[in-house]
C-alpha cells in the first residue's frame, strides 16, 4: 500500500483524506446507478434480512434482469492506518466503514449480491446460488422440475440435471467476477489501473438433495431422521434479530382428570396447530404438512400439545396421522391402551415361573451348591 500511495503522489499525512475521497466516489457511483435504473438505494443502521428484502422488491417490481436495489450499512472492516514509528508507515488496521450491497437479478444465476467495502483495499465479495443456477439451466433446456425454497423436490431427468450440475465448477468464474467488479467499482479503470482483483473462494457449500421415489419410502425413514438430527429442544425457538429467544407458543392445559373426548382432543390439536402455524382456523380434515408445517414446526406443535394434554406424544404419531381427526383418534387409542387394566396376579405368576426357570438353568451349568472350588 505504501508503494501504491508513493506512485500516486499521496503523502503519509494525506492518507485519511485520500481514503475518504475514494470511499465517497464508490458511494456516489452506487447512488447514481440506482437513480439511473430507478431502483431503491437505502441505508440501514440496524440489522435487516437484506436478501429477503431484495427478493421481495424484485417480486414486487417484476425485475427479471438487472439491478434490483442497493443497500448500504456500517460494518467492521480491515483497512489501513499510519504508524510513523514503524519502517512501513502504512499498516493494516481494523476499522468500521461503509459497505455497499448491490442486488442484481442475473440471467444465469437469478438473485445475486455483490458486497463492496468502500475503504481500501476495496475487497469485493460475490454471492451466487448454485441451485438457482441449475434451476434456470433446466428451464432453458426444457427439463421439468419442482423446487421449494433451495431444494429440488423432483426432477424429470436426474441424469441430465447431474450433468449440468457437474459443469458449475468449470464455468468462466474469473470473467464473470471481473464483469461484476467493473460494474460496482468505478476506480478500476482509473486510479487502480492496470490492477485487477485476485479471486478466491471464501465460502462454498456442497449440497446433496436426497429425493425419494415415493412418499411411502420416506414415511418410514422420516421419524428416525428427525429423532437423530433435530438437536434443538422442541420448546425452544430460534433467536430473533436482537439475539434474544422468544417464548414458544403455549396452549391452555386441560384440567387434571378432565375427560379426553374426541372433541376435546380435536380442539386441543387444532389450537396447537393454529398457534404454531399462525392460522386463523383449523378444520378436522386439515393436513398439518399441507398447511405449511415442517419438521421443526412439527416438534413445536407436539410440544404445545404435550403441555395441553399433560403427556408425552411421540413425533412419529403426527407423521402417521397428519390430520386433526386422525391424530385425535390416534391419541385417544393410545390413551385407552395406557388405561387398560392389567391382571397383576397373572403378571406375578408369569414372573415367578420365569425366575424359577432361570434358577434351574443356572444350577444345571454350575452343579449343586458347594461343588465349585473357591476362587
Amino acid at each position: 500500500m505504501a508503494a501504491y500511495l508513493a506512485s500516486h503522489g499521496v503523502k503519509g499525512h494525506e492518507l485519511k483524506g485520500f481514503l475518504l475521497r475514494q470511499a465517497s466516489r464508490l458511494k456516489e457511483h452506487a447512488r447514481r446507478m440506482a437513480d439511473r435504473e430507478r431502483r431503491p438505494f437505502q441505508y440501514f443502521g440496524t440489522r435487516v434480512h437484506k436478501e429477503q428484502l431484495a427478493r421481495q422488491i424484485a417480486e414486487r417490481d417484476g425485475i427479471q434482469e438487472g439491478l434490483v436495489c442497493v443497500f448500504s450499512t456500517l460494518e467492521p472492516c480491515r483497512s489501513f492506518a499510519l504508524r510513523w514509528n514503524k519502517p512501513s508507515y502504512v499498516q493494516s488496521a481494523r476499522r468500521k466503514c461503509l459497505f455497499l450491497y448491490y442486488y442484481f437479478m442475473d440471467r444465469e444465476f437469478g438473485l445475486i449480491h455483490v458486497r463492496v467495502q468502500t475503504w481500501f483495499p476495496l475487497p469485493i465479495q460475490v454471492y451466487v446460488n448454485g441451485h438457482e443456477w441449475l434451476a434456470r439451466k433446466l428451464a432453458r433446456h426444457g427439463v421439468r422440475y419442482t423446487k421449494q425454497d433451495n431444494a429440488f423436490l423432483a426432477v424429470e431427468d436426474y441424469r441430465r440435471a447431474q450433468t449440468f450440475a457437474d459443469r458449475f465448477a468449470s464455468l468462466d468464474w474469473v470473467g464473470r467476477l471481473d464483469r461484476w467488479a467493473r460494474t460496482v467499482n468505478p476506480l478500476l479503470p482509473e486510479i487502480l489501473a492496470p490492477m485487477t482483483y485476485y479471486w478466491v473462494t471464501t465460502q462454498a457449500e456442497y449440497a446433496t438433495d436426497v429425493v425419494f421415489k415415493s412418499p411411502r419410502h420416506l414415511q418410514d425413514l422420516m421419524p428416525r431422521l428427525l429423532n437423530r438430527f433435530v438437536l434443538r429442544s422442541p420448546t425452544e425457538t430460534a433467536p430473533d434479530e436482537s439475539g434474544e429467544r422468544a417464548e414458544a407458543p403455549t396452549a391452555t392445559a386441560l384440567a387434571p382428570g378432565e375427560a379426553l373426548t374426541g372433541g376435546d382432543l380435536e380442539r386441543a390439536i387444532a389450537e396447537s396447530w393454529r398457534r404454531v402455524l399462525g392460522r386463523d382456523r383449523i378444520e378436522a380434515n386439515d393436513n398439518f404438512f399441507e398447511l405449511g408445517g415442517d419438521s421443526l414446526t412439527a416438534l413445536q406443535a407436539m410440544a404445545v400439545l404435550k403441555a395441553a394434554l399433560g403427556r408425552e406424544i411421540p413425533i412419529v404419531t403426527l407423521y402417521e396421522s397428519p390430520t386433526v381427526g386422525r391424530l385425535a383418534r390416534a391419541l385417544a387409542a393410545e390413551k385407552r391402551a395406557d388405561e387398560t387394566p392389567v391382571d397383576l396376579g397373572d403378571v406375578g405368576q408369569r414372573a415367578g415361573t420365569r425366575l424359577e426357570m432361570m434358577q434351574r438353568r443356572r444350577r444345571a451349568r454350575t452343579g449343586p451348591p458347594g461343588s465349585q472350588e473357591p476362587t
